[in-house]
């Protein structure tokens, strides 16, 4: 790895700040910077320099550069930084956090037919698999089912007995014994 020469540093800094500056600083990474300056033209960047075999002194200056860059004020920065993801305790109690609206699309929060032993224990008819497994960890947690020394075991009353065929279901033996009690749904076709 060559060090780079206080002269190379000077000329490369300021177009590190002018891609910085176009970017998102919060998935900016060097590479994406390396890759930028390998696009400018030619004359920009200092002589000789070798951005694969300088990779990290490179990566260096970019590093400092972009420390400078986010620890100034944000009115020298050109675009509004974006919020950040992590917010105060004081933040959190004043204002619920929202909830992003479920997509109807998605496979996963489809409804299912429910066999008439399972809709018997979890309450419907008809429910996505994940209400599936919620509501029979209600019924589990409710009639206090699991074996004390062991919770992943479920000791079955007569409903889950009759459900699962079993007088004990491990935990993740059971999603897969739920499957056999749920069934697609065919959506109707209008034009037919």
């Amino acid at each position: 790895m060559a060090d780079l020469e206080a002269g190379q540093i000077a000329q490369l800094k300021p177009r590190i700040f002018d891609v910085l500056n176009e970017s998102d600083l919060s998935n900016v990474s060097a590479k994406k910077i390396r890759l930028a300056l390998a696009d400018m033209p030619e004359g920009s960047l200092p002589e000789g320099l070798d951005l694969t075999a300088q990779k990290k002194a490179i990566d260096a200056v970019i590093r400092d550069c972009y420390n400078e860059l986010t620890q100034k004020k944000p009115a020298k920065s050109t675009k509004k930084a974006a919020p950040s993801k992590k917010r105060s305790k004081a933040e959190n109690d004043d204002e619920p956090k929202k909830k992003r609206a479920p997509n109807p699309n998605n496979p996963l929060s489809r409804p299912l037919r429910l066999s008439s032993e399972m809709a018997d224990v979890c309450g419907g008819s008809e429910m996505p698999r994940y209400e599936v497994v919620k509501q029979l960890w209600a019924y589990i947690k409710d009639r206090k089912l699991q074996n004390e020394s062991n919770k992943r075991q479920i000791v079955c009353d007569e409903k889950l007995s009759g459900l699962f065929g079993k007088p004990t279901v491990d935990s993740f033996e059971m999603a897969k014994l739920i499957g056999r009690h749920l069934e697609k749904i065919e959506p109707t076709n209008p034009s037919s």
